[in-house]
């Protein structure tokens, strides 16, 4: 395998909901589900190269002591999905922007109540925007987060003023952190019910753990999974 030495930038990780009719017992049964068990190559940016082999030993090494994930673990994977989602959709109401595609692509898998408190979430942070605004005008700042450490008594009002509205923003965090669990571990135990009789793990490869090409390089492509990134 050929390893890359320059830079990297926007380093990730994914996990990976893998799907197998029953737990494979060996290398060669997973290379026959990766890859048919034919023999070949994938490469990452023509820079990393691994063979279909190699890779299969690596997956069955991951998977040798796994056991089958529950509801609890796959919604834990999907929260980062759902959190990215609603905060993307938040970000779309605060700017008055018009969703994009890929937001009413994904709007489905979303309730609408973390619709609507995501809409809430969105003008309350716009009027503190605001408030932050008069403040600065008021105090005579460049910006909120200027540099004060020359003004003791400015810089203790505004860490007030700071904490006022990141109390205000609390409760409707807290609904939005409740829903989200909420919608994962739906989505979780539809999956397990969707998938009675098979096998499914969780499986997790990092960029910056040299792994690019196991979490880039679609090795999964020829079995049903599900990726989840994490950025």
């Amino acid at each position: 395998m050929k390893t890359r030495n320059g830079f990297v930038s926007n380093s990730s990780s994914s996990s990976f909901i893998v799907v197998f009719p029953k737990k494979p017992q060996s290398e060669k049964e997973v290379m026959k589900r990766l890859f048919n068990g034919q023999e070949g190559h994938i490469s990452y940016y023509d820079m990393d190269v691994m063979h279909h082999s190699d890779i299969s030993a690596i997956v069955y090494k991951d998977l040798k002591d796994k056991r089958k994930a529950t509801a609890k673990e796959i919604s834990e994977e999907y929260e980062s999905d759902i959190w990215h989602d609603a905060y993307e959709l938040e970000r779309n109401f605060r700017r008055e922007h018009t969703p994009t595609q890929m937001m009413f692509d994904k709007i489905h898998t979303l309730s609408s109540d973390l619709i609507d408190l995501c809409k809430k979430k969105s003008d309350l942070v716009r009027k503190q925007d605001d408030e932050k605004d008069i403040f600065c005008v008021r105090h005579d700042m460049t910006h909120f987060w200027a540099d004060l450490s020359e003004n003791e008594e400015l810089d203790k009002l505004r860490r007030e003023f700071d904490a006022k509205q990141r109390k205000e923003l609390d409760p409707i965090s807290r609904k939005i952190d409740k829903e989200v669990n909420k919608i994962s571990l739906r989505n979780a135990k539809q999956f397990i019910e969707d998938h009675k009789g098979f096998w499914f793990t969780i499986l997790s490869y990092a960029d910056d753990g040299g792994q690019g090409l196991l979490e880039h390089g679609g090795i999964f492509k020829h079995i049903e999974h599900q990726r989840i990134s994490h950025h």
